[in-house]
């Protein structure tokens, strides 16, 4: 043992022990074996690399998709092309149950200046995918197209479903020109008979409180008893002009636009009065044109802007409203009835001018109960019996 610190030199005692040989040689050892382990491992990776031959198989790096587009074939799948940065490519079906060539609109409602909503079409599949505007984003689009009941390849992820449909319909749905007018009203438009279940988004959340929304009008087969218990009732209407009225105005009323877009008006109104034994809902079963598994009239002293509104809603069908007057109203009451009677007939007559929503109510026919004779309209004492 050698003292190597001496004090006079500025350090600390110490003393440093010399390994003797046999611990140098069991460290080298030790190397001997670590160098020997990595020496196989990398013998092992190797040989994973050849073939049967004894030749090196050479690795090629993996693959990076560099584009995708989304193409419409011949036949009208709808696939996905995957193009990568080694020039090949591959092509997928991107949609499994609507085919056909695809294209982009924005659609307005008829009595709207402007309008938030874009149409996806698929004319094969006749499939429309519905969405606003201003919520487009990756995520939105995708969810729009599901619950559209679209389904997406199984072979393509939700995050690679978005990405594409991104990609490939967002800048069209901002800028595109191509418009799909339809209108918010039941009733006659571009050639169709709007209603509940006529409406081309009848499923589509965003036009569910439209008013046609609010319209049922199913095409029921005839019914021999029906019309002979119908024809029954009208032929107890003495008066041959009334029964006339009684018989034409449904159909005068759901033709209405289309006369009025002839330039061949036609404005009719009826007051029934009531009487004895009067039966409002027989008067509304002769003449409510919509939702007919129940027979009921409309309360036509609500607010006025909310009265003014729900006309300018209707379209070629009759209101039937309730101005009956009862001995307990104040004459304030019943001054005020009158007005709101006789604002309405002239709104229904057209002579308001529009109420603002591109609609003015002049499509609709009414008919008014009242529990006294009302002038300035067509006036029917009747016994609805």
């Amino acid at each position: 043992m050698k003292n190597l610190f001496d004090a006079g030199n500025g350090y600390v005692k110490g003393v440093v022990e010399e390994p003797d040989n046999f611990q140098i040689m069991e460290k080298i050892l030790k190397v001997e074996n670590q160098v020997d382990v990595i020496a196989k491992q990398m013998q092992q990776n190797d040989s994973n690399f050849m073939n049967n031959d004894g030749r090196r198989i050479v690795c090629k790096k993996r693959r990076k998709c560099v584009r995708n587009q989304m193409t419409t074939e011949q036949d009208g799948t709808i696939s996905l092309i995957q193009t990568y940065d080694d020039a090949s490519k591959d092509v997928v079906p991107f949609f499994t149950n609507i085919r056909g060539r695809i294209s982009v609109y924005r659609i307005e409602i008829k009595e709207h200046f402007t309008t938030d909503f874009f149409g996806i079409y698929v004319d094969i599949s006749s499939k429309w995918i519905i969405g606003r505007i201003s919520k487009v984003k990756q995520r939105y689009l995708y969810e729009c197209f599901i619950k559209s009941g679209v389904i997406i390849s199984s072979n393509i992820t939700c995050s690679k479903a978005s990405q594409v449909l991104f990609e490939t319909f967002a800048a069209e749905i901002i800028s595109t020109e191509n418009r799909c007018v339809i209108s918010m009203l039941a009733g006659w438009y571009n050639g169709e008979f709007y209603s509940a279940e006529k409406f081309p988004f009848a499923k589509v959340g965003e036009f569910l409180s439209l008013p046609v929304m609010k319209r049922e009008f199913p095409v029921v087969k005839p019914d021999r008893g029906v019309w002979s218990c119908y024809f029954n009732e009208i032929n107890k209407i003495v008066n041959t002009e009334d029964r006339l009225m009684i018989l034409l105005l449904p159909y005068i009323s759901i033709l209405k636009s289309l006369m009025r877009e002839e330039h061949c008006e036609c404005f009719v109104s009826l007051n029934f009065v009531k009487t004895n034994d009067f039966q409002i809902e027989k008067i509304c079963s002769w003449f409510q044109i919509f939702n007919r598994k129940k027979f009921s009239t409309v309360y036509a002293l609500s607010a006025e802007k909310e009265w003014i509104k729900y006309l300018c809603s209707c379209k070629d069908e009759i209101v039937i409203a309730n101005f009956s007057i009862s001995d307990s109203d104040s004459q304030y009451e019943k001054s005020k009835i009158i007005k709101r009677w006789k604002k309405t007939l002239d709104i229904t007559e057209g002579k308001m001018g529009s109420m603002g929503n591109g609609e003015n109510g002049e499509d609709v026919t009414l008919i008014t109960i009242s529990s006294d004779l009302i002038t300035g309209g067509y006036n029917s004492p009747m016994l609805a019996s």
